[in-house]
């Protein structure tokens, strides 16, 4: 029997909106970008929560570590 966390993780690799949000994060080149990015992805984050809270604080970990590396390059 698989563990919640074995099938939050399988979820997730299957859900490409969490996978394209994150591709789309990386990509961000200036802070209007990372603005429209926030807009655009705000909905889809709070079902994401509310859905599936596991997702939610994986997806989280690894939003913060993009944050991170846009604030180290300057982009925000």
């Amino acid at each position: 029997i698989a563990s919640a966390e074995e099938v939050t993780a399988a979820i997730e690799q299957q859900d490409k909106k969490i996978q394209n949000a994150l591709t789309e994060l990386n990509a961000v080149s200036h802070a209007g970008g990372y603005k429209e990015w926030i807009s655009k992805n705000k909905v889809f984050l709070s079902e994401l929560k509310s859905n599936n809270p596991m997702s939610y604080q994986n997806f989280m970990e690894r939003f913060t570590s993009v944050k991170s590396n846009l604030q180290t390059r300057g982009v925000i």
